[in-house]
């Protein structure tokens, strides 16, 4: 009995902390607005292309799918063209993104795809990358999107970015946590 009991309070609390990770997710809305300034204060983007959105996602990953979902559903709010490319195999995954009219590819939260698959490609083309998983900057991911103390923060990894062929303003980079070396 007492074990049934211990089980079920354990999987409350897991409950509970997956609620509250899902709670401390910046909105859409707003990660789309960050992404749009962020672009503004690249001095190397292309603003004549403006700004059309990738999203890299997993079919089969539920987590994976809600961001895609929400993010898209912001886009389309906002009038930003939109492109859908599904993770589920790498080979796919590569020519997809080889094949992008996208000007930034937001990585949604994966399973089994390291995300050096995805910078590798999109360094190539010059394309910026995005996301709201902090861990995915500290990979390669140029901007991540998180929050400190209910409020969104811009983190950016500048060797990735910079890579990537941006150069952001000093403005953002002094409104920004910069992930990994100066250089």
């Amino acid at each position: 009995m007492i074990m049934r009991i211990a089980y079920a309070v354990s999987v409350a609390v897991l409950a509970v902390a997956a609620c509250a990770a899902a709670a401390d997710v910046v909105p859409a809305d707003v990660q789309l607005q960050i992404v749009q300034n962020v672009v503004k204060l690249d001095r190397n983007f292309d603003a004549r292309r403006g700004v059309s959105v990738g999203i890299v996602y997993q079919r089969g990953f539920p987590e994976s799918v809600g961001v895609k979902d929400g993010l898209y559903a912001a886009l389309a709010a906002s009038n930003v063209p939109a492109q859908m490319i599904e993770a589920d195999r790498l080979d796919s995954l590569r020519r997809r993104l080889a094949d992008t009219s996208a000007t930034v590819i937001y990585v949604a939260p994966l399973r089994a795809i390291a995300v050096s698959e995805i910078t590798a490609v999109t360094r190539q083309r010059s394309i910026r990358t995005v996301t709201a998983v902090p861990e995915y900057v500290d990979l390669g991911v140029a901007v991540g999107i998180s929050l400190r103390k209910k409020r969104p923060l811009i983190l950016i990894n500048l060797e990735a970015a910079r890579s990537e062929g941006s150069a952001f303003s000093s403005q953002l980079l002094a409104l920004s946590e910069i992930i990994g070396p100066l250089r």
